[in-house]
């Protein structure tokens, strides 16, 4: 979900139904991870209300968001690799 974000708040020609909702709503967000998580979890119409208002879920989905921003995506595959069981 991380990376699906990380694409649609970065990706010039998005060719994507809803494209000018998450433009707008990834350019009000300012880069900021945890913004544009709530901002995108807030689609309603891809995430439901119950899986948005997890913070189990949006929390994990801001931390990857985060690393994948600072990071990239190597380095955050290796890290949420180390955490898992």
């Amino acid at each position: 979900v991380a990376a699906w974000m990380r694409h649609v708040s970065v990706t010039p020609g998005l060719s994507d139904p809803m494209r000018d909702d998450l433009r707008r709503r990834s350019e009000a967000a300012r880069s900021d991870p945890e913004r544009l998580t709530a901002a995108l979890l807030g689609l309603q119409e891809i995430f439901g209300r119950d899986l948005a208002a997890d913070p189990r879920f949006s929390v994990a989905v801001s931390e990857a968001l985060r690393s994948l921003t600072a990071d990239g995506v190597l380095a955050t595959l290796r890290k949420l690799q180390k955490e898992a069981p």
